[in-house]
């Protein structure tokens, strides 16, 4: 597996939504991507030619498509569909339980006694006034936690600080990459990987910037940790490679606190 193709598959349903989203309707991407969409649980068990047939569309198109994914061929992609599905089945069972209400008003109370006892007060304001005091501020994150990202990151304006974002494939931006490449311990970049994939696939890539780095996740994996300066767990369980009410919620919550925090010392009422 190629390194392209090894950060695609952590997003792979994004980009065919992506596709979906922003493509002609007519067009054969988009063709394709609804019809993977629709049917990637049964992706492993159908052929080129099946594909072909259902979608009304050349072989050489199914080729390029898989391609433009990151993927050598249909059969590479194909592999990693039964892969990307097993990251959906958390949510998928939990939806389906007859007490879902109280087992997830249960599972978000305890996060959150959870979160608070690992997130203290003295970390948030260390946080804040990192953010505060560094020259350039960076957060990056898969797809998945984006929005997470951008919603801290627009009322940090109105306090009267910038941050940027960048998010999955930042090491195929060059300005991008010459931006962290630039950066110097009076700069703060912060990871967000809830299981610890990202942070994970990324880590070769992190080592190499001088920033003062900080990851945020619910994962305890060790191979990662030694990247950053410091790391901040959401949780006292390890939640690597699982998805959880904190990958979820606590992402979103810690920024909310985090945020707050910042405001309260550095914005205005």
């Amino acid at each position: 597996m190629n390194e392209k193709k090894k950060k695609i598959e952590l997003s792979l349903i994004s980009d065919l939504c992506t596709i979906l989203n922003n493509d002609a309707q007519t067009s054969p991407d988009t063709v394709l991507a609804r019809f993977f969409l629709d049917n990637y649980h049964q992706i492993s068990e159908l052929s080129v030619y099946d594909i072909a047939d259902s979608c009304l569309v050349s072989r050489s198109s199914i080729h390029r498509f898989c391609q433009k994914l990151g993927y050598h061929n249909f059969k590479d992609m194909k592999s990693d569909f039964s892969k990307v599905s097993t990251q959906y089945e958390y949510f998928m069972q939990l939806a389906g339980r007859e007490d879902f209400v109280v087992y997830m008003q249960l599972e978000m109370m305890k996060m959150i006694v959870d979160l608070n006892q690992q997130i203290t007060k003295d970390i948030l304001d260390r946080l804040a006034t990192r953010i505060h005091d560094s020259k350039e501020v960076i957060l990056i994150s898969s797809y998945s936690e984006k929005s997470y990202l951008q919603k801290f990151q627009r009322p940090l304006v109105l306090s009267g600080k910038i941050v940027r974002i960048f998010c999955d494939h930042f090491e195929e931006d060059d300005l991008q990459m010459d931006i962290l490449k630039k950066l110097d311990k009076d700069s703060f970049v912060m990871v967000v990987s809830a299981k610890g994939i990202y942070a994970s696939h990324q880590d070769e890539i992190l080592r190499t910037i001088h920033a003062y780095k900080a990851l945020v996740t619910s994962s305890h994996r060790k191979d990662i940790q030694d990247t950053y300066e410091e790391v901040y767990h959401l949780s006292r369980d390890d939640y690597t490679n699982l998805k959880s009410v904190y990958s979820e919620y606590g992402i979103c919550f810690f920024f909310d606190l985090l945020y707050s925090t910042y405001l309260r010392k550095y914005g205005t009422l």
